[in-house]
């Protein structure tokens, strides 16, 4: 029974914290640290009606070695949906593969982090013994495209899920 209640968590937790995050980034383009806004649209993945609703979010990146990176992130969501609406902060690492030169970059990344949740509205059909109020664990995975704009601006493009 403690395992079924285990696996029922988990995928509600999952579903919860399962997103498609178009985002935008403007952010330094040159080596050492930089920072960067990143607002963007978030859809929840859920057996409901879904809306595609806007997230904000701040990223400090630095260079690693060669073309790899690292990059942590924090982001604020709401969730709203037919019958269901949830406040989502998530913090990532994020470690990204990305070309350092020219005026379109590509780039992909990995990471690991924390969302942290809280059911505001809930459907009739939740199940009872999850609590609305808690922490999942997220791995965000995604690439994209960083369109420079100047010494120190770029204007990213990234499609991934969480």
């Amino acid at each position: 029974m403690k395992t079924l209640r285990r696996i029922i968590h988990a995928t509600l937790y999952m579903t919860i914290c399962s997103f498609v995050l178009p985002e935008t980034t403007l952010a330094q383009t040159e080596g050492g640290f930089s920072l960067g806004l990143r607002p963007g649209g978030v859809i929840g993945n859920t057996e409901l009606t879904d809306k595609t609703t806007v997230q904000a979010g701040l990223v400090l990146r630095h260079p690693m070695v060669g073309r790899l990176l690292w990059e942590l992130g924090g982001s604020y969501a709401r969730l709203d949906g037919e019958r269901y609406a949830t406040d989502v902060a998530m913090g990532e690492l994020r470690f990204l593969l990305a070309k350092r030169t020219g005026k379109v970059r590509p780039l992909a990344y990995v990471g690991a982090g924390a969302a942290r949740y809280n059911l505001k509205t809930s459907p009739p059909q939740r199940t009872a013994d999850v609590d609305p109020l808690g922490i999942a664990g997220i791995v965000p995975v995604g690439a994209g495209l960083q369109f420079v704009l100047g010494n120190s601006t770029a204007l990213e493009i990234l499609g991934g899920h969480t």
